[in-house]
């Protein structure tokens, strides 16, 4: 595409056409604007029908997975070797998972204030739970703080199917 100079050479070029070239720019911006402006309200719209239309189906989707859940927390023993079933469509079982629980906040960092471990603290004065998970699996005892290890379910489709759409 060629570009279009309204302007001469930059000595030939008064304040008057230097004043209608900005005005230019400002329409040519003010357009991309609306235009941007304009799709995002498209994109935002189509967002919304989306979420009405799939409504249904997300709330199919919960259901299901509320009950693939309820099946496996009541079958555990089905899932102890291997922990997890491969099917066609994914797989779906147990898996392990730990999390750190701080039943005292205020006590956690004043412990770890004074045993140098300033990097688990946040700003707020909140404990860190990765930094307090890391802590216990070191073998620190810090009061308040235990570690708990259960089972949840989990499921993964295979992206094959998803590459179906």
């Amino acid at each position: 595409m060629a570009k279009t100079n309204h302007l001469t050479e930059t000595h030939d070029t008064t304040l008057e056409q230097a004043d209608a070239l900005l005005a230019r720019i400002a329409q040519t911006t003010l357009a991309i604007r609306k235009a941007e402006v304009d799709a995002e309200k498209r994109v935002q719209k189509i967002q919304a029908d989306c979420t009405k239309k799939t409504a249904a189906d997300r709330a199919k989707l919960a259901e299901q997975e509320d009950l693939l859940r309820t099946f496996v927390l009541g079958h555990r023993s089905l899932f102890s070797k291997p922990r997890m079933r491969v099917t066609q469509s994914g797989s779906y079982g147990l898996t392990t998972s730990t999390r750190t629980v701080v039943a005292a906040a205020e006590k956690v960092v004043a412990w770890l204030k004074r045993n140098g471990h300033k990097d688990a603290v946040k700003i707020t004065e909140k404990p860190i739970a990765k930094v307090l998970t890391r802590l216990l699996k070191g073998g620190a005892k810090v009061p308040g703080v235990s570690l708990v290890t259960g089972e949840i379910h989990k499921y993964e489709l295979d992206p094959a199917i998803l590459d179906e759409l």
